[in-house]
């Protein structure tokens, strides 16, 4: 399930973290988000189980999210994805341009977030049902 946020950035920003669910709304995992006074960084966490592959989004525009035709985000066109890590750090001025001497202060990020999660417990049994001892 898709997950968005806010995050109004300060010199550092303490980090936020915002519960990963299903559509069955099951907590998941955690999409922790900070940044110090250059980078914003975005780490996924799974509460159980590990994750296999996270999408994202980040900008400073919501309408410039990749969308269907019925207005619904998707993950598989987001910029930044990954299945063999679960941190993103992304130089804040890749995401504002900014005038000399300015600030980061104050300028709002939204984030769209997307992460698959592997259950080994149902790829063990497969295993054992495909390979019987």
């Amino acid at each position: 399930m898709l997950k968005s946020a806010t995050i109004v950035k300060e010199n550092d920003c303490s980090p936020a973290s915002y519960f990963l669910v299903t559509q069955k709304n099951w907590e998941v995992g955690l999409i922790t988000v900070s940044n110090d006074e250059n980078v914003l960084t975005v780490e996924f966490t799974g509460s159980g189980l590990p994750v296999s592959k996270v999408q994202l989004w980040v900008g400073t525009d919501p309408s410039l999210v990749p969308k269907t035709s019925k207005n619904i985000p998707v993950p598989g066109k987001f910029p930044y994805k990954a299945s063999d890590y679960t941190t993103f750090h992304i130089p804040l001025s890749d995401l504002f341009t900014l005038l000399p001497e300015g600030s980061y202060d104050g300028k709002e990020v939204y984030i769209f977030a997307h992460a698959e999660f592997e259950d080994t417990e149902i790829e063990s049994r497969n295993d054992k049902i495909r390979h019987p001892k």
